[in-house]
């Protein structure tokens, strides 16, 4: 019992460390509102995460286009919105944000496993 109390708390904590790395972004990231303008056929429509191509405009007014393999959350459609964030220096570097509403859930998750497998071996 004690081996699965370890594994538990290990995971949480490993599984909360990498949601609160999605919310930290890289140093000069900056955030734009982009327009989905493809979707992976790949990927079946109720997929939480589906590949997209989506445009924004960066900060300088220059227009984007730009795929990414963690485009869109489900409900995004060809033509909805997906938040960018983008290296300010390399507008062409730019991914999908993942929405801190999610982030937030999967912390909860993470943390409610990490304080199961703490209670078990305390109990």
């Amino acid at each position: 019992m004690t081996l699965v109390a370890i594994v538990l708390i290990v995971v949480g904590a490993a599984l909360s460390l990498f949601a609160t790395s999605l919310i930290v972004r890289p140093t000069g990231w900056a955030r734009a509102t982009g327009e989905i303008i493809g979707l992976s056929s790949s990927a079946p429509a109720w997929a939480p995460h589906r590949g997209a191509s989506f445009r924004y405009t960066s900060g300088d007014g220059t227009e984007h286009t730009v795929w990414s393999p963690d485009g869109t959350t489900a409900g995004s459609g060809v033509g909805g919105p997906v938040q960018v964030r983008y290296d300010a220096e390399d507008p062409a570097n730019a991914r999908a944000a993942t929405p801190l509403t999610q982030v937030f859930v999967l912390i909860a998750i993470a943390d409610a496993i990490a304080v199961v497998g703490i209670l078990i071996l305390v109990l």
